[in-house]
C-alpha cells in the first residue's frame, strides 16, 4: 500500500475496527502491525488504545468523513493513546500529574528536556513527515537566524551566533538516516519559542479548525504561554463542531489530554473552550503548519 498518503481505507480499517482496537493481539496483519506501520514510534506491542476505544461520541455527533480531512488532519485524527491509568511524568522520572487529573495520555514516546509544550508540535510534525518518507520537507523558523533545513544539517555542525542564531557550520557530508533525521529534529525542537512556532504556521478560522492544528498563546515576547494540539474533530447535522486537545508542560512532560471536562471520559470540548485556554494572555489564535497537505 502507498506509504505517502494516509488513504481513505486506511481510515476505514480504523474506524470498522474500533470494537477491538484495545483488545489483545498477537496477529501481526492486524490492527497491532498497522500501528506500527503507520505510526512508527508506536511502542505498544498488544494493545491499541485510540480514540475510538477510549471514548464514547456524544449523542447527534459523528466523526468527519476521512475525505474532507487532509493525510496529515487523519493521521492526527487517529493518533494512539495510552490507557486511562497512566499518569503524567516528567523528564526526571517523576509524576507531576496524577492520571486522575486528566482525561487520557497521549502515545508519544520521549525523553530529554526538549519535550516541551512549544516543542511538541514540531515533533509530530517530524514523525509525520518521517512517516511519509519526507523528512527534507522539515524546515523551522527558529526564534533568531534562517529556517533550519535537514540538508544544512547532514553538511554541517551546529553552532551559535553572538546573538543564539542556530545555523550549521559547513562540515563532512552525513548521509540520511533515522538517526540523523531525529538529531535534526532535536535541534529543532530545542530551538522554538512560541512564537517562532506561530511563524512557521498561518492562521485558521475557527469554522475551518482540524486535526493538526494548533492553538498558541503567549506574552508580548513570546516565550511564555501554552500550546495545544487539535487531536480530534466530531461534527453533527447542525454543523456544530466538537474538539479534543492535547499539551505538554513548559517544563518537558507527557503529552496528553488535560481534563477540561466534568468527565474525563468525555473531552469534547467547543473552539470557544479552547479560546478560554489563552487565560488572558496578549496574543493567541488557531493556526497550521504551513505548506502541509
Amino acid at each position: 500500500m502507498e506509504r505517502r498518503a494516509f488513504s481513505v481505507l486506511m481510515v476505514a480499517c480504523l474506524l470498522t475496527a474500533g470494537s477491538i482496537l484495545a483488545e489483545n493481539s498477537s496477529d501481526d496483519s492486524g490492527i497491532v502491525a498497522f500501528y506500527r506501520q503507520h505510526y512508527p514510534f508506536s511502542t505498544m506491542k498488544d494493545t491499541i488504545y485510540t480514540f475510538q476505544s477510549e471514548f464514547v461520541l456524544p449523542e447527534g455527533y459523528r466523526r468527519p468523513d476521512s475525505s474532507q480531512l487532509t493525510a496529515y488532519q487523519n493521521w492526527v485524527a487517529n493518533f494512539p493513546l495510552w490507557h486511562r491509568y497512566i499518569s503524567v511524568g516528567n523528564w526526571k522520572g517523576g509524576k507531576v500529574i496524577e492520571y486522575s487529573e486528566i482525561s487520557r495520555p497521549v502515545h508519544l514516546p520521549w525523553h530529554g528536556m526538549d519535550f516541551k509544550d512549544k516543542a511538541i508540535p514540531i515533533r509530530i510534525l517530524a514523525e509525520f513527515l518521517h512517516y511519509q518518507g519526507r523528512e527534507f520537507d522539515l524546515r523551522i523558523q527558529p526564534p533568531v537566524g534562517d529556517t533550519l533545513r535537514y540538508e544544512s544539517f547532514l553538511g554541517g555542525k551546529l553552532r551559535y551566533t553572538s546573538r543564539r542564531e542556530p545555523f550549521f557550520e559547513p562540515d563532512v557530508e552525513r548521509e540520511p538516516s533515522l538517526t540523523e533525521f531525529y538529531r535534526f529534529m532535536k535541534v529543532c525542537m530545542h530551538n522554538t519559542s512560541l512564537a517562532s512556532l506561530a511563524a512557521n504556521c498561518d492562521s485558521v478560522t475557527a469554522d475551518d479548525l482540524a486535526p493538526g492544528d494548533l492553538f498558541l498563546a503567549h506574552d508580548e515576547r513570546g516565550v511564555t504561554g501554552v500550546a495545544y494540539v487539535v487531536m480530534h474533530l466530531l461534527v453533527n447535522e447542525k454543523g456544530s463542531r466538537l474538539y479534543v486537545v492535547a499539551t505538554g508542560c513548559s517544563d518537558a512532560c507527557d503529552f496528553h489530554i488535560p481534563l477540561l471536562t466534568e468527565d474525563r471520559n468525555q473531552p469534547w470540548i467547543t473552539a470557544d473552550q479552547i479560546r478560554s485556554l489563552a487565560n488572558g494572555l496578549p496574543f493567541s489564535g488557531f493556526l497550521r503548519f504551513r505548506g502541509l497537505q
